[in-house]
């Protein structure tokens, strides 16, 4: 490019027209999800564990496909709220990194780790609902 070379394509372009229209064939796109542009964490706050059943069956099928689908997406929640309110936001991280290694150790059913991951969603959504001291589901410290 610097020199100003370049190669004339022109004279490839039939026999290249050729190829892709043999070779390279594109179907129809498949709706897999009824999400309507409504972030998963979003979803699984408004209606809980059920929105699970709607997510495609590849990662529905597979649990922990599944949660680590569910994991990524509160990260990517708690990262950019992090900056509205530092404090609450790396304790919600310190939670969900807790409940990430709980799952890969195996130390709740996966029903128990759904219920708590459904409730650190919650509170990373709403972070201006606060639960009873001590009710929470995830911990029993006082600034739940």
């Amino acid at each position: 490019m610097a020199s100003g070379d370049y190669i004339d394509l022109k004279m490839y372009e039939p026999a290249m027209r050729h190829l892709i229209d043999t070779y390279i064939r594109a179907e129809e796109s498949k709706k897999i999800s009824a999400f309507n542009d409504i972030a998963l964490i979003q979803l699984i706050v408004e209606r809980g564990v059920d929105a699970l059943k709607d997510l495609p069956e590849g990662i529905a099928s597979n649990k922990g496909a599944m949660a680590e689908t569910i994991e990524n997406n509160l990260r990517r929640v708690i990262i950019d709220e992090r900056p509205t309110n530092p404090m609450y936001y790396e304790k919600m991280s310190e939670l969900l990194d807790t409940l990430i290694l709980e799952r890969q150790h195996q130390a709740q059913e996966y029903a128990q780790y759904l219920a708590r991951i459904t409730e650190l969603a919650t509170k990373c959504s709403r972070p201006q609902i606060r639960a009873a001291p001590g009710s929470c589901a995830l911990c029993v410290e006082s600034w739940c």
